[in-house]
């Protein structure tokens, strides 16, 4: 039934500009722009208004025929619904803020925007320089109540990782090419000043504070793994099986 498929394309439609907008670091992966925020959501507030969108973007789906849909929406149907079913059940027992404290590094999108810069360069770059210190203020609060969550080599590439990115913020801004593109650089090197304060400020927290108290593992458990397989991969097989048969194709 048309019906069907157009109710279908109007879910993919919204759905793609809403999910976007809390993941503007996939926005830039997948080629387009954010729309007026750069970084993905962090706080509590924006979680659960994602979780609670989810649900409502699941029930939607639920309520389309999917016998009824060409075989081409019939693929997006289960990719959208397997996607959102996994981001919501990681939102609901899995919130990556309590896994990896190098997600709440901003330098990806960073890197991204000198890769492929905007006509206007500054004022993405202002912004995101301006949010590195507060995120990482947030993300230390964050992560001191869940460091037993946490394993210790992920703290310990994070630390690394937030290390590399101070140099990598020195570089780029005292870089020619981006000086001549940019006014005001006043600001923009006491914003990059803060930012890279922050990042050192924050490698200490992780080595000092997070390491020694990090005993948790490194992988996602079977249960996640399983649903990830099986809504995204479409695989349906335990994880708990797989040790041999990976063991075999990695000695090939």
């Amino acid at each position: 039934m048309p019906e069907a498929g157009a109710e279908l394309d109007a879910l993919a439609r919204e759905f793609y500009e809403v999910w976007l907008r809390y993941h503007p670091d996939l926005a830039l992966v997948a080629g387009f722009r954010p729309a007026g925020v750069w970084l993905p959501a962090q706080d509590d507030v924006d979680l659960a208004a994602l979780r609670s969108w989810l649900e409502t973007f699941i029930l939607g789906l639920d309520e389309i025929d999917f016998d009824a849909l060409d075989l081409d929406r019939q693929a997006d149907f289960e990719l959208m619904l397997g996607a959102a079913r996994v981001e919501h059940a990681e939102l609901l027992d899995h919130d990556w803020r309590c896994r990896d404290p190098g997600c709440f590094l901003p330098l990806v999108e960073i890197h991204r925007l000198m890769l492929d810069p905007p006509e206007s360069l500054r004022d993405p770059l202002v912004e995101l320089l301006s949010a590195i210190p507060e995120r990482l203020r947030q993300a230390q609060v964050a992560l001191r109540a869940q460091s037993q969550t946490m394993s210790a080599i992920l703290v310990r590439a994070a630390a690394r990782e937030a290390d590399s990115g101070r140099r990598f913020l020195r570089d780029i801004v005292c870089a020619d090419w981006l000086r001549r593109r940019c006014y005001g650089l006043v600001e923009l090197d006491a914003l990059a000043e803060g930012a890279r304060a922050a990042l050192a400020g924050y490698r200490d927290f992780l080595v000092r504070d997070l390491v020694p108290a990090a005993t948790g593992g490194l992988g996602c458990g079977s249960e996640q793994l399983h649903r990830r397989l099986g809504h995204l991969h479409f695989l349906e097989c335990d994880p708990l099986a797989l040790g041999e048969p990976i063991a075999r194709a990695l000695r090939a």
